[in-house]
């Protein structure tokens, strides 16, 4: 799920474009631009917190097989930066 402020100052957003370009089809999903937002702000406010929850929602009903995601979870000792990343 690639989310990135608009207004963002601190990273620029053709870091954000480029992080969603890299994305391998089959695990692309819609990105998050977010118009009116910077840095560290996307979810301040109740509106844009909602649209956050929203949004993530969608994203992970979206995915196929959570199975490596869940079993990593239920055994937090399993988990390390290739399944993270992966």
């Amino acid at each position: 799920m690639i989310i990135h402020g608009v207004l963002d100052e601190e990273v620029d957003m053709a870091h954000g474009v480029a992080l969603h370009n890299a994305v391998k089809p089959e695990y692309k999903r819609d990105p998050w631009w977010v118009k009116d937002r910077g840095h560290n702000d996307i979810c301040e406010g109740s509106g844009k917190m909602n649209e956050y929850i929203l949004r993530l929602k969608v994203f992970l009903n979206s995915l196929d097989d959570c199975s490596e995601v869940g079993s990593a979870l239920s055994s937090p000792q399993r988990m390390d930066r290739n399944t993270m990343v992966n």
